[in-house]
């Protein structure tokens, strides 16, 4: 018994870390095909034009905040050390909040974060679209304004975690000073990590903007992943990257090209987290799809179908058996459900009481049966009958719209399929026609 316990636990394992390999394998072939990193150029681009007006507003703010020392808020600004070597925050925030009153201050910082949102926002929407797969249909221009400041607002949010991330540090400083252990130790572990958690929550309210998106615990999974991918490049890039070099080559521009590579390299990772988080959301399509193409082709030994050899095992929840000679469903049923056949084969019949008669024709192995019920959501139009012993497929209604969605080869089979249903359908009605008069 211990033994049989242990290989089940392995058994499951296995599965889950199977699981992961095909995931990952299936968010890069989509990355490259969707051409996500222009996307993640794009966004990093935008954010950059947008990081200015976000920092004029939360030192709007700030000055509000603190009116009868408006000193502390330039402070505060000044203490995101990222941006310093890029911007001169100092005098940037101190000269804009010497010069303008409340009433013009106002104005400008409406403007200058509506004008940042114009390219920041939808150049990351446009990504995430294109990921999602989102209707293109009659845009909302209410749902489009209010992801607009959405997004905006987030950016804002990220650079007021910025802004009191050191603040927070010396509190924690000082709550644990009379602690035996060292406190500088723990308040560099909230510096370092305060700002990535806050990029992996910007992450998931940005994904959450799209009308189309997955649930949440699959944008979750997609947002920590986005966000440790990019946590482990960033360490990578303080080991390898000579940054005495690059300033000795490019002079105050080494500042910008650093921040830059690291922005887009976090969009990079973004975009990659969101495709993660629709393959999650629509894996079993993806399997079926990858099972569907390597079906039969044993003998050929590619890595992705190594990666996928277990695909079928992993969609065993919608694997049916049908004795020889048992009916599928009748016609007149109003199912919708669309079959596709593993092994075996299927007769169509008109009739739909036993014993069948007015065979239509056959379906052979790897072909669909049913699809004419669910794309026209109508009862089914005929019977079906297992010739031999029949094992099928039974994909659910959302499945199959999922399975169409993102594999055009289906697409284009089942489109055929119709058509050729359709024209025989016509003929047998012209046939019935006609035979009365002969």
């Amino acid at each position: 018994m211990p033994h049989l316990r242990l290989g089940k636990k392995f058994a499951i394992v296995q599965g889950y870390c199977e699981s992961v390999v095909q995931k990952l394998w299936i968010s890069f072939q989509l990355y490259g095909k969707n051409s996500l990193a222009n996307h993640a150029a794009a966004g990093a681009y935008s954010f950059l034009l947008a990081a200015v007006p976000a920092l004029l507003m939360v030192a709007f703010i700030l000055s509000g905040l603190f009116q009868s020392s408006p000193e502390k808020a330039a402070q505060l600004i000044i203490q995101i050390d990222f941006l310093e070597d890029v911007f001169d925050i100092k005098g940037l925030v101190e000269n804009f909040l010497a010069q303008s009153h409340i009433g013009t201050k106002g104005f400008v910082f409406v403007i200058s974060t509506f004008w940042s949102a114009l390219l920041f926002a939808p150049s990351l929407q446009r990504g995430l679209t294109v990921i999602f797969c989102a209707d293109s249909g009659k845009p909302n221009l209410l749902r489009n304004s209010i992801s607009i400041l959405v997004l905006e607002l987030s950016v804002i949010a990220f650079a007021f975690i910025m802004v009191f991330n050191s603040q927070t540090v010396l509190f924690v400083q000082k709550i644990l000073a009379p602690l035996p252990f060292n406190p500088d130790s723990v308040a560099a572990v909230i510096k370092e990590s305060v700002p990535y958690l806050s990029l992996g929550l910007f992450s998931f309210i940005a994904y959450r903007t799209v009308p189309s998106s997955p649930r949440r615990a699959a944008l979750i999974f997609g947002a920590l992943t986005s966000v440790v991918l990019f946590t482990l490049t960033s360490f990578a890039f303080q080991f390898l990257l000579n940054t005495a070099r690059y300033h000795a080559l490019y002079g105050s521009l080494a500042g910008l090209i650093i921040l830059l590579v690291n922005v887009y390299f976090f969009f990079v990772f973004f975009f990659f987290g969101a495709e993660v988080s629709f393959v999650i959301e629509a894996f079993d399509a993806f399997l079926f799809v990858k099972m569907r193409k390597h079906y039969g082709q044993k003998k050929s030994y590619g890595i992705e179908q190594m990666i996928f050899a277990s695909a079928e095992n992993h969609l065993h929840k919608y694997r049916r058996s049908y004795p020889q000679g048992s009916a599928v469903f009748l016609k007149g049923d109003s199912s919708h459900e669309v079959y596709y056949i593993l092994s075996g084969k299927a007769g169509i019949y008109l009739s739909s009481t036993e014993p069948f008669k007015n065979r239509i024709t056959t379906i052979m192995p790897h072909n669909f049966f049913g699809e004419m019920g669910h794309v026209l959501s109508q009862r089914r139009s005929a019977t079906v009958k297992a010739e031999t012993d029949l094992t099928v497929m039974v994909l659910p209604p959302a499945l199959f719209k999922r399975i169409l969605q993102i594999d055009l080869d289906t697409d284009d089979k089942v489109i055929k399929t119709l058509s050729k249903h359709l024209k025989d359908a016509n003929e047998r009605s012209e046939n019935a026609v006609e035979s009365p008069a002969g």
